[in-house]
């Protein structure tokens, strides 16, 4: 849907009239698809930006006078038939232009680098371990129940790449025992191969439970965790999280929200770019930090 929506989106703020909107999304909805086969791959990030590409191209096209199928949503041939087993929930309609997910459930931080199936798993399990002074070679199993959903999305349970590691339960699991959260400098080959790192993985166990998918608790909690840390003494140490440090349900306060874009900026060295990180709001930050490399940018161009 995320080439339906930004379609309406661009067609929008082109000014297109009702019937070039239409057109637009018709177009749109004839195109659309997504699967998440693509997780773990560098065409994820690819088609998100060409998601947006297509959707400027239809919104420009359909105001050129380019006509797209006013059945692209309905009927046997639809985009309700093929990919959701026509399934249509009209009520959902009711919802727009009133309830904005900006808002309701609102934003969505993400803490650490990989995709947000991880972070309840990865926040439980530092709990257990990291946070607790426990050393990983005390670790006999890493248990994890997760819902249908997260079971999906982390796919790569020997993930041989960064990308893959991004969509790996194994290796958030393996770096929250060992680091107490997966960071920017984690995503590399060589910590992939890492002796300690690799131990850990596979002493992490993943099973769905049915509890935790069904209806209410995806609506409730769609990406959470019940963990259980066997230790090779025989203790073991047991947590449930439902959502993440950082999701609308548990926003990131400001200190750790500068905190976050202090790493960034230091992962990416160009910290010295940006004085009194601490005193600053994270707007003014990032107007300080780019209007500095702007500034640079045209010196450059008034010396060639």
């Amino acid at each position: 849907l995320g080439l339906v929506g930004a379609t309406a989106a661009a067609a929008w703020l082109m000014r297109c009239t009702e019937d070039q909107t239409a057109q637009a999304i018709g177009l749109a909805g004839a195109a659309a698809g997504g699967g998440k086969s693509v997780f773990g791959t560098n065409a994820k990030s690819f088609l998100v930006g060409e998601t947006a590409q297509r959707a400027i191209q239809f919104a420009r096209f359909a105001k050129a006078g380019l006509s797209g199928p006013a059945t692209s949503f309905h009927g046997e041939n639809g985009f309700f038939h093929l990919l959701n087993n026509d399934v249509e929930q009209q009520d959902a309609i009711e919802t727009l232009g009133v309830q904005w997910r900006l808002d309701t459930p609102g934003l969505l931080v993400k803490r650490y680098p990989v995709c947000s199936a991880a972070h309840v798993a990865i926040d439980e399990v530092a709990r257990h371990t990291f946070e607790s002074d426990l050393s990983p070679d005390d670790i006999e199993a890493i248990h994890l129940d997760v819902p249908k959903l997260v079971r999906i999305s982390l796919m790569h349970d020997a993930p041989t790449t960064p990308s893959e590691a991004q969509f790996s339960l194994p290796f958030a699991a393996a770096c929250a025992a060992l680091h107490g959260s997966v960071r920017l400098g984690d995503l590399n080959c060589k910590t992939l191969q890492a002796p300690a790192i690799k131990r850990l993985m596979q002493k992490v166990q993943i099973s769905v439970d049915d509890d935790l998918s069904t209806e209410e608790m995806r609506e409730r909690f769609p990406e959470s965790a019940r963990v259980r840390v066997v230790l090779k003494n025989g203790e073991q140490r047991t947590g449930f999280c439902g959502e993440a440090y950082g999701m609308p349900g548990r926003p990131l306060n400001d200190i750790d929200f500068i905190q976050k874009f202090r790493e960034c900026l230091t992962f990416a060295r160009c910290l010295a770019d940006v004085k009194n990180i601490f005193d600053e709001s994270v707007l003014n930050l990032a107007a300080d930090l780019f209007g500095a490399h702007q500034t640079t940018k045209n010196q450059q161009r008034r010396l060639s």
